[in-house]
């Protein structure tokens, strides 16, 4: 499931004044962690919706709430981010941030309503093309801005992961049509579950890897960013020295 992505300089320890950045680093990559958890546990999930597991698909549906309530924990957390941001707050990234936070709770929302005890598919359907539109939406808007705060090896990065969650936000879109209506033939039935079994599973798939690319950009950027920090301190200190070295000088 698709969540917020921007190059943009992050401050994920919202509740902290510290400036330090590889304090910042480290809450991005709690964020990154349970994004792959809720991945992992969609991937798992979609597998409970082929027809060879019919009668699991309660499994199915309990994993998709988990999954789309850890979505909800990282796309909170986004947003919460990006109120803390300090400088000039986008209208797109605000746009962007509040979509994920939609599209998750349209999914937790959807995944409940395929659960047997309720066995409001339709509905659920729903919910899950409306949220799929609603991730598309954020994707698109954190496409555009790929080109702010960006080098050429973050735009190709941050292009992929928008790539892949468009791709799985319509594989989920299209999977959840037909469930809106009823077949009479049993045997069309059945391959047709399996092809949408199998699409949720896609979906799934490309949702965490777009998530992984994200968390790999990451990695880089702290990388890099850290390098230029030291450089910077090292440069700082050398001339600090040299100056100190002047003074000595001119008292001798």
């Amino acid at each position: 499931m698709p969540h917020f992505i921007t190059n943009r300089p992050r401050k994920f320890a919202v509740w902290q004044d510290s400036g330090v950045l590889k304090s910042h680093f480290r809450w991005e990559y709690v964020n990154v962690v349970v994004y792959a958890v809720g991945g992992l546990i969609f991937v798992l999930g979609s597998v409970f919706f082929l027809p060879e597991l019919t009668d699991l698909i309660e499994v199915g549906a309990w994993l998709f709430v988990v999954g789309s309530f850890l979505y909800l924990i990282v796309s909170s957390h986004d947003f919460v981010e990006f109120l803390h941001y300090e400088n000039k707050k986008s209208i797109l990234d605000a746009t962007a941030a509040i979509t994920y936070i939609l599209g998750s709770l349209l999914f937790i929302v959807g995944s409940i309503l395929f659960l047997p005890q309720v066995e409001e598919q339709i509905a659920g359907a729903w919910c899950f093309i409306t949220g799929s539109a609603v991730f598309v939406v954020g994707a698109i808007l954190n496409a555009m801005q790929v080109f702010e705060f960006s080098t050429v090896w973050t735009q190709r990065y941050m292009n992929l992961t928008a790539a892949c969650y468009m791709i799985g936000s319509t594989l989920f879109a299209s999977a959840s049509v037909p469930y809106l209506f009823s077949f009479d033939d049993a045997g069309d039935k059945l391959t047709l579950d399996r092809y949408l079994g199998y699409q949720y599973i896609l979906g799934s798939l490309f949702f965490l890897l777009g998530g992984l690319l994200n968390g790999l950009r990451a990695y880089l950027l702290q990388t890099g960013e850290t390098k230029k920090q030291e450089d910077q301190v090292h440069y700082a200190s050398q001339t600090a020295d040299e100056h100190n070295k002047r003074n000595r000088a001119n008292e001798a």
